[in-house]
């Protein structure tokens, strides 16, 4: 098998190196799922163990709090400051004039009176 999707249900020869195994126990880890044993399905045959396991489902993650929403806002407002800082750089050195980034100004304004207002609610 060379694909993989969730439920699946993997065999595998006990003792025995398996690409198949080794490329579901990948796929199972990049796609943030398990890979559990179903154990009542072993069998055995000519005294080999066959041993089954079953790919889990989908992953979704949780819904974030409402705190780690603020505290995402916090810092992408952070890092929308911290990415116009050149404007801010450039005044204080002479390079260029406020009117030149007005808009830009109020745009940095609003964005430090949201998250004054953000980090006031915490």
């Amino acid at each position: 098998m060379t694909g993989f999707n969730y439920g699946d249900v993997i065999e595998y020869i006990d003792d025995t190196f398996d690409e198949n195994m080794e490329a579901a126990k990948k796929w199972a880890r990049e796609h943030n799922t398990t890979l559990e044993e179903l154990i009542d399905r072993r069998t055995e045959r000519d005294g080999v163990l066959y041993r089954y396991f079953q790919i889990g489902g989908e992953y979704i993650p949780p819904e974030p709090t409402p705190d780690q929403v603020k505290a995402q806002t916090i810092y992408r407002l952070k890092m929308q400051l911290s990415a116009t800082d050149y404007a801010v750089i450039k005044i204080a050195e002479g390079a260029a004039t406020t009117e030149e980034y007005a808009e830009l100004i109020a745009q940095r304004q609003q964005w430090r009176q949201e998250i004054n207002a953000l980090e006031a609610e915490q």
